[in-house]
């Protein structure tokens, strides 16, 4: 039983790892009665397991009458965007840990539509179950070990 618990354990490990490609399609309003301020990844809600972001495509209107000037903060650089009223425009964001900068701008709001290809890590749970019957293992292989030894 010991024996077959920790080849299990080393099975799990690599599954636990193994990112999955995933790919969502966005479709979010965003309210600009008060500034926002976050990353990407919060705004779109994409899960905390990312690990790389394969492509990324996003467009932006605006549905009211007035313009707005949003910044896309990246590692080193900030990028400054004019939304014209009622017109669609590419955000120009490479990385889901890019921060955007919304303006306050009472009653209007923006869509942001597109898609996201990324590498996720679907079953790091895995890992705990892993290390769980690892340790139960070679306890269990331990404790054989040792009472063979106390018998001889």
């Amino acid at each position: 039983m010991a024996i077959v618990l920790l080849i299990v354990s080393v099975i799990l490990i690599p599954i636990s790892y193994t990112p999955a490609r995933v790919e969502i399609r966005v479709d979010k309003k965003i309210s600009m009665d008060t500034e926002t301020v976050d990353l990407v990844e919060k705004i779109l809600g994409l899960e905390g397991s990312l690990k790389a972001v394969l492509n990324i495509e996003l467009y932006a209107n605006l549905s009211c009458g007035v313009g707005a000037r949003i910044v896309i903060y990246y590692m080193k650089e900030a990028r400054e965007i004019y939304l014209e009223p009622l017109k669609v425009s590419k955000l120009p964001v490479n990385d889901t840990a890019a921060i955007i900068s919304i303006p306050k701008s009472p009653g209007c709001s923006i869509n942001i539509e597109g898609g996201i290809e990324y590498l996720a890590y679907r079953y790091v749970w895995l890992s705990a179950l892993s290390f769980i019957f690892g340790l139960s293992g070679g306890i269990m292989l331990l404790r054989i070990l040792l009472s063979r030894i106390s018998e001889s």
